[in-house]
């Protein structure tokens, strides 16, 4: 294409050297002509520069066959010779068939092109391509000789630049001043989905969802008369079938001849958006369970703290801020040194110390000026087999201690009439007051948060394979470095749970012949710490006490213990938190009713708190459906649903007189050992 351009500049300058001539001889004395022929002259200097440092031979030779010019590339071919005066001189230098084929072109008149092998002066090899074309009307000649060795390397870098073109990573496309495809590469085609002739000569706005997206793009990054290049566009473009994709561009306007282009570099980053979305969205359901793990703790009467390595408070329960009588915000961050008294701070601090060297610790001091006796249990969190804090909890054992040196008392007494009964006696009453103090510490819930947890890692682990598949490495190493992050958030909630499991009490979570009444007691015993503020607990008529013997009503079902007193748990404390807003103890009520028959058994609950709304009732056992205003995320009767379902048993709810009637329907059934 560019030989041709220089043809043209030659004839150019051939026809406008006759013009010239002509005019000048015309009228010398003129002024314009003078003008017109300076011009003329310059150009003719322009197009002689042009011819003279043109990568091709040019050879022009008159009608008459005498050379009117050669350039230095044309003698370059043929070793550096003077320049030649006739079309002769030049021939001479070719063979016998190098001349024939010459001059047949020549005496035949034709504009042709064809191929010259020889050995110049200095021996070396040359292979030329010649183009001969003739002015008509003159009849004179020009020879234009290009070196096919030129061609070829051009040949060979170009087609280099296209394998590089093509076989980039990155999706290639130029647009012409319409902003249409002129051009792509391979890469463009595989991730738009699109072969090459179905795109070339189409607009640009073929990979925009819409028409005004495209005019809003082009108007931002194109028609911008200052617009030279961007980078770093992230935006959603649309394949052959409709999907949509991220991609990140780059751009950059430039000139060919007096042709404006375009050339957009494009990179599909899909991975790269998912991948981070998809942390973000772990991010954010981590957040929720830690969430969802502070309102199930806040659930459980016992006060609950976790200490990290440098023994700083960074979680606790709300019973935790109660018995200290705190907001939550004075407490996570500090030590005990911020929080107590400088003697029993010390104490606290050096009893920490040891849970570096202890798994596991109990003991017991005191608070409030001596007025309350505690018993702290505290278990040790380990992270990469290293020391990384501990979950501890308190349980008051004020009035068991009182209990405890009561019946002392009344021991050293009956010690004087009965020793031995005595003492068995003694034995006995202390170890059902150790029972009652340390009682059952949140009873299934960590199974409950288990199989969130579990989803989570499952999750996790596979978004690990998408990161370790992004080329990019600086990309792929922030993202496991997110990961990671998000991993020892994950280790940090499992540590927590497993512990709370160790410190409370273990029992199987395999279904046995259970007496309902005695799941009842057990229940209420757990809540008996909080109830008692409240309001007086009936079962079958009789205010709930630690005396009520758990084998005075007998109705077995085939259950999960454990499972079945969560569930009285959950209905007792939503029962609690609408019963407190009546304003007179004496006003509360709260019974519990067993009864059963020769096929059923049927637990019911009953308050005078107002009842159930209507706006609530219908949505009552979904979750985070909750009509408390200050505490609550409405999970808890969703729970209580699973696992009366599970015991392949009936939960209902409804209203009657002035409270809401919670009942549970099991199937009865007596132990094969009984029958």
């Amino acid at each position: 294409m560019s030989d041709f351009s220089l043809f043209d500049t030659i004839l150019l300058f051939i026809i406008l050297a006759g013009v010239g001539f002509y005019i000048y001889s015309a009228n010398k004395t003129s002024k314009r002509l003078q003008i017109l022929n300076t011009a003329l002259e310059f150009q003719i200097f322009e197009n002689n520069a042009i011819i003279e440092n043109a990568n091709c031979g040019i050879l022009h030779v008159d009608k008459n066959g005498k050379l009117k010019h050669i350039n230095s590339q044309f003698l370059s071919y043929f070793g550096g010779l003077k320049k030649f005066k006739t079309l002769d001189e030049y021939l001479s230098l070719l063979d016998a068939e190098q001349r024939e084929v010459f001059l047949y072109f020549i005496n035949t008149k034709q504009n042709a092109t064809f191929e010259q092998s020889f050995f110049n002066t200095v021996r070396k090899e040359i292979n030329l391509t010649i183009y001969i074309s003739f002015l008509e009307k003159n009849s004179e000649i020009i020879i234009v000789a290009t070196s096919r060795e030129d061609k070829l390397a051009l040949q060979k870098a170009l087609y280099k630049s296209k394998i590089f073109f093509n076989h980039s990573d990155l999706g290639q496309i130029i647009l012409d001043e319409k902003f249409d495809i002129i051009e792509v590469n391979s890469s463009l085609c595989k991730f738009t989905k699109y072969k090459m002739d179905e795109i070339v000569f189409k607009s640009f706005g073929i990979f925009f969802r819409t028409k005004s997206e495209y005019e809003e793009f082009t108007k931002a990054y194109m028609e911008n008369s200052s617009f030279d290049e961007t980078t770093n566009i992230e935006y959603q473009l649309k394949n052959k079938d409709g999907s949509i994709f991220w991609v990140e561009m780059f751009g950059k306007k430039f000139k060919n001849g007096l042709d404006i282009l375009y050339i957009w570099s494009i990179r599909d980053i899909s991975v790269r958006v998912n991948s981070r979305e998809m942390i973000k969205q772990l991010n954010e359901k981590i957040q929720e369970e830690f969430t969802k793990l502070e309102e199930i703790l806040d659930v459980i009467p016992i006060p609950i703290f976790i200490k990290d390595k440098d023994f700083v408070y960074i979680g606790c329960n709300q019973a935790f801020c109660t018995f200290h009588n705190l907001p939550k915000e004075h407490i996570l961050g500090k030590s005990v040194f911020n929080l107590f008294d400088p003697e029993q701070a010390t104490f606290f601090h050096n009893q920490d110390l040891q849970m570096k060297e202890e798994p596991y610790q109990v003991y017991q001091t005191t608070v409030n000026d001596g007025s309350t006796i505690i018993e702290i249990h505290k278990k040790t969190l380990y992270g990469d087999n290293t020391f990384n804090g501990f979950v501890g909890l308190i349980i008051d054992i004020t009035q068991k201690e009182q209990e405890k040196l009561y019946l002392e008392a009344r021991v050293k007494e009956e010690l004087k009439k009965n020793k031995a009964s005595q003492e068995k006696h003694q034995n006995e009453l202390i170890k059902n007051a150790k029972f009652s103090a340390i009682g059952k510490m949140a009873a299934g819930i960590t199974h409950e948060i288990n199989t969130p947890l579990t989803y989570i890692k499952g999750n996790f682990e596979m978004l690990y394979g998408d990161v370790y598949k992004i080329e990019d490495e600086k990309l792929k190493t922030n993202m496991l470095g997110d990961c990671k992050s998000i991993e020892d958030g994950l280790t940090r909630i499992a540590n927590i749970i497993n512990s709370m499991r160790e410190i409370s009490q273990k029992s199987s979570e395999n279904k046995e012949y259970i007496n309902i009444y005695e799941t009842l007691l057990s229940a209420l015993t757990l809540t008996y710490n909080r109830s008692k503020q409240i309001v007086n607990i009936y079962v079958n008529e009789k205010i709930f006490n630690f005396t009520l013997a758990k084998d005075e009503f007998i109705c077995n079902a085939y259950i999960q213990k454990q499972r079945v007193e969560q569930v009285w748990i959950i209905i007792i404390n939503n029962a609690l938190d609408e019963l407190i807003k009546i304003k007179q103890f004496a006003n509360r009520k709260l019974h519990v009713t067993l009864s059963c028959d020769e096929t059923f058994i049927y637990v019911k609950f009953k308050d005078n708190a107002g009842g159930i709304s209507d706006e609530i009732m219908p949505l009552l056992f979904e979750p985070f459906e909750s009509s408390k205003e200050s505490s609550g995320i409405g999970v808890g009767l969703n729970i209580a649903k699973q696992i009366i379902k599970q015991q392949k048993a009936s939960i209902n709810a409804y209203n009657e007189d002035d409270g809401a009637v919670f009942e549970v329907k099991f199937k009865r059934e007596n132990s094969p050992v009984l029958n």
